[in-house]
């Protein structure tokens, strides 16, 4: 009878402890997670753990992070980390986030505002939008209000960036550019040719020429208002054809000029330019125009001819690059006023 009584208590104390263990799980848990969180936005002033962190508190999805990880955006001067921090607000998903960001436009310290835009382009929310408009053209942060719209890809930001483009503060117009190339709407294929045909800033040109090709917009289709007679094409793509038959010579411009196949070529095309003069001084003008397109495309190809030989082209990687980008500009220039061109390719 005793040992029944001992085994019986002994089930009862095992039972009451089992229970209360099981009544304190959710309570320890709870801790642990707290503490967790609290240590997790820490060391987000770690530069070494503060990425991590970030990551972190965006599979918890926990609210408690979102006014950290703005500060984090506001204040750290380490762009990778404020990327992290803008990037796990993103998994959040907390639409508290947004409304302090869209307060952070209006921010008078100009990097504080820049950085509330750049997050908001990794939030993708389309409330963003008007507000990001109103900055790009009247905050004074046209180049990360630019970047927020191009992330979010809303069409209803295509027409009013178009209208950007047309900005007194070249800034604007680069900025609108880029927006437009990143969210790929073909509505903007014919300004971007005519801002890479007219504008004044260099800058904007080859990133409108940079944006109508991340579009896939076509010369053919976009660029008819810039064309120009097709025998004034047929001419400029005899000059290609001859120029690229002979490019072995074209570094050595004078040799290249006296050759027997150059003097005949360019007697061909002074013959053929006077009597266009003769005729119409306008066609003659545009031929001469012609003439030099090809010139500088010639030129920017034989100089990528020459690196490529080079031993050293790894070397001079970004000499390369540059090289590319400038031979790229002459043939989109070309393209701009005869589509259907057939331009070598130096650039693979």
């Amino acid at each position: 009878m005793l040992i029944q009584n001992r085994l019986f208590f002994h089930i009862v104390l095992k039972s009451t402890a089992i229970a209360l263990l099981f009544l304190l799980i959710p309570t320890f848990t709870q801790y642990a997670y707290a503490d967790q969180v609290t240590k997790l936005i820490q060391a987000l002033n770690d530069p070494n753990e503060a990425c991590e962190a970030a990551k972190e508190l965006a599979a918890l999805k926990t609210s408690q992070a979102v006014e950290p990880l703005i500060e984090t955006i506001k204040h750290n001067k380490n762009r990778r980390i404020r990327r992290c921090a803008a990037k796990a607000l993103a998994k959040i998903g907390d639409k508290r986030s947004i409304d302090l960001l869209l307060i952070s436009l209006d921010d008078q310290d100009l990097i504080t505002a820049s950085r509330g835009a750049y997050a908001l382009g990794y939030m993708e929310d389309k409330r963003a939008v008007k507000p990001l408009l109103h900055a790009l053209t009247e905050l004074n942060i046209p180049c990360p209000a630019a970047e927020a719209l191009g992330k979010i890809k809303d069409p209803s930001s295509v027409e009013p960036l178009i209208e950007a483009l047309k900005h007194e503060d070249m800034s604007v117009r680069s900025c609108a550019v880029i927006a437009l190339g990143m969210i790929g709407d073909s509505r903007a294929c014919q300004p971007l040719i005519g801002v890479y045909s007219y504008d004044s800033d260099p800058i904007t040109q080859d990133r409108a020429r940079r944006a109508f090709k991340m579009i896939g917009c076509s010369f053919k289709e976009h660029a008819r208002e810039y064309g120009i007679k097709d025998s004034l094409c047929d001419w400029g793509q005899k000059m290609i054809d001859f120029m690229s038959s002979n490019m072995e010579k074209y570094p050595d411009q004078k040799s290249f000029s006296q050759s027997p196949e150059g003097k005949k070529f360019f007697s061909e095309f002074m013959a053929e330019q006077q009597r266009m003069n003769s005729a119409d001084p306008e066609a003659g003008k545009e031929l001469y125009g012609v003439f030099f397109l090809v010139s500088d495309w010639a030129d920017s190809a034989a100089y990528l001819r020459k690196l490529k030989l080079s031993p050293n082209k790894k070397k001079d990687q970004l000499i390369w690059n540059t090289a590319v980008e400038r031979a790229r500009d002459k043939e989109a220039r070309l393209k701009v006023i005869c589509s259907d061109m057939k331009i070598p390719d130096y650039t693979e």
